[in-house]
């Protein structure tokens, strides 16, 4: 009676294991949760219409018994290739193990061989305590910026630098990166770390810390509380976020 009622024929073709055909035993249009002792009922009785030569119209789901239809027989092999659908997939040529699809393909000179239509350029202020520090690695900055067609000029008697676009510069946004490496050199980042800056692969943000508390004594003592002893905190932030981080007068600068 158990086996008239339950309708198998095409639940557990669907199904590759008699454990899954388990889960989705289905009665009345209702599902309805399967009990051990019913499904071990089917399988006895399953096992005795085999060895009669009726598991075929019992179950249905033998693995020894023949396809019924060919409908069946496509049905089947859509569900182990994934889905109805599955039978309609083809093999892409492009998609193999060695391609890294996540990789980001460097920008070359090939790329943009006509250069820039129009020059860009961006300036920012530097403090007085920053100018005897920037004389010295100002040669290695400006060997950095020629290498990707970029040309800068430190102005002590303005205390500002600027950055410009060149004929040879190819990369559109290579002025924006070098905006990015002014503006940490003015907020005290050692030059080796801020021309990391010209990386593709890395970016920065420098935030404004000042104006978060009002009294002056209480801004002091949370910043300290912010870098901790010896920089123990702030470091221990760099390792959690996996950044670069300098706490520098009212501003805090992140790589």
């Amino acid at each position: 009676k158990i086996v008239k009622t339950f309708k198998l024929k095409t639940r557990a073709r669907r199904m590759q294991t008699k454990e899954k055909a388990f889960f989705f035993l289905s009665c009345g249009g209702r599902f309805i949760p399967a009990a051990k002792s019913v499904f071990r009922t089917l399988t006895r009785r399953s096992a005795v219409c085999k060895e009669e030569g009726e598991g075929h119209d019992t179950m249905g789901g033998d693995e020894d018994a023949p396809p019924q239809s060919t409908d069946v027989a496509e049905v089947g092999e859509g569900a182990s290739s994934g889905g109805k659908k599955g039978r309609y997939r083809r093999e892409k040529p492009w998609d193999v193990d060695g391609i890294d699809h996540w990789k980001v393909e460097p920008f070359t000179k090939e790329d943009n061989p006509g250069g820039m239509l129009d020059e860009s350029s961006f300036a920012t202020l530097f403090p007085k305590y920053r100018e005897k520090y920037l004389r010295e690695v100002w040669p290695s900055v400006t060997r950095a910026l020629k290498e990707v067609g970029v040309a800068c000029e430190l102005n002590l008697v303005e205390g500002s630098m600027t950055v410009r676009t060149t004929r040879k510069t190819f990369d559109p946004y290579i002025i924006i990166k070098s905006r990015d490496l002014i503006k940490l050199l003015s907020r005290s980042v050692p030059a080796p770390q801020a021309l990391k800056i010209l990386q593709d692969d890395v970016q920065c943000d420098v935030i404004k810390i000042g104006g978060l508390v009002r009294n002056k004594e209480r801004y002091v003592k949370r910043r300290q509380r912010l870098i901790g002893p010896n920089g123990s905190t702030l470091k221990a932030v760099e390792m959690l976020t996996a950044c670069y981080v300098l706490v520098q007068g009212n501003t805090g600068s992140c790589m």
